[in-house]
């Protein structure tokens, strides 16, 4: 990981530490209870197509394109991808940075390995940052970065990434039937918001692969992902939006339930203290019971 913590702001150094931190304590308590916590994945390297490769994980991850679409919402599916990629012990953590510093970082020099979110970000965007922080788990490469929807990447990693992220948010194949049914009205603004809620992914990622399949140009792109100018939705105060979330939920939300479940096994087992638990989970002691039990649900 980059050492140049002076470039970034001091909610995204608290960020890195803290998940450091978290990734140690995960691994203390993993061996208390014999959990070996490497990760069970396939690994890869720049020159594997990420289209066949992205295919592979949607089909070891239980993803088809049926289930895809009847998640009711983005929200739905990043859950359904974040337990499933903790369950192949790669934990996700959501934290508030300031997007401008980074939409996502990746550890995976130790383990367990780790994916950490940008929670500010909107839920589709977080979407895209968790598959191209998978893909940097999945190539070895422990980095701070700013994944990018959009047509630019600053390196050959970085593209090839972003290119494995789209292609498991949307095929190839997906994406051209999609493409060719709505041929005379892709760029219109109802199209892309069906599209976007139909397979919960960005505009940005539909006018890329609209872009790289040839059926719009570069300059129709930029045209058009100017309509869609980047809002700070303080998206962590709003993962439902109909109603104000519970601290334990809150929590849990943040965090994940993998972390929480080695401070649940370790003390059950009477391997940690009360107040071990209460210290590493950082919550207060009124939301301890819910929080344990949310995570053994």
């Amino acid at each position: 990981m980059t050492n140049k913590t002076d470039i970034f702001d001091r909610k995204t150094i608290l960020a890195i530490r803290r998940t450091r931190s978290l990734q140690n304590v995960s691994r203390e308590l993993s061996l208390n209870i014999d959990y070996n916590t490497k990760t069970h994945i396939k690994k890869a390297k720049l020159t594997d197509d990420t289209d066949l490769l992205a295919s592979e994980y949607r089909r070891s991850l239980d993803l088809d394109i049926e289930k895809q679409r009847k998640f009711s919402d983005a929200y739905k599916m990043f859950r359904y991808l974040r337990d499933v990629l903790e369950e192949l012990n790669v934990l996700v953590f959501q934290f508030s940075m300031p997007v401008e510093d980074a939409r996502g970082f990746s550890l995976a020099d130790e383990t367990p390995n780790i994916i950490v979110i940008n929670s500010k970000d909107s839920i589709e965007a977080r979407l895209f940052t968790l598959m191209h922080e998978f893909g940097h788990i999945i190539l070895g490469e422990t980095i701070i970065d700013l994944p990018d929807e959009s047509l630019s990447a600053r390196s050959n990693i970085e593209a090839w990434c972003n290119d494995f992220s789209s292609a498991f948010l949307l095929p190839k194949e997906v994406s051209i039937e999609l493409f060719n049914k709505n041929k005379n009205t892709l760029t219109e603004t109802d199209t892309l918001n069906t599209l976007s809620k139909r397979y919960k992914v960005s505009k940005a990622v539909l006018l890329v692969k609209m872009v790289n399949l040839r059926y719009i140009s570069r300059e129709n792109f930029e045209s058009v992902l100017a309509r869609y100018a980047p809002r700070d939705e303080k998206a962590e105060k709003r993962e439902n939006p109909a109603i104000r979330l519970a601290s334990d939920q809150k929590y849990l939300n943040e965090i994940g339930n993998k972390f929480v479940s080695f401070v649940a096994n370790n003390f059950d087992k009477e391997l940690i203290t009360y107040n071990d638990a209460i210290s590493f989970l950082s919550i207060k002691s009124r939301n301890f019971d819910k929080v344990l039990a949310r995570a053994r649900k």
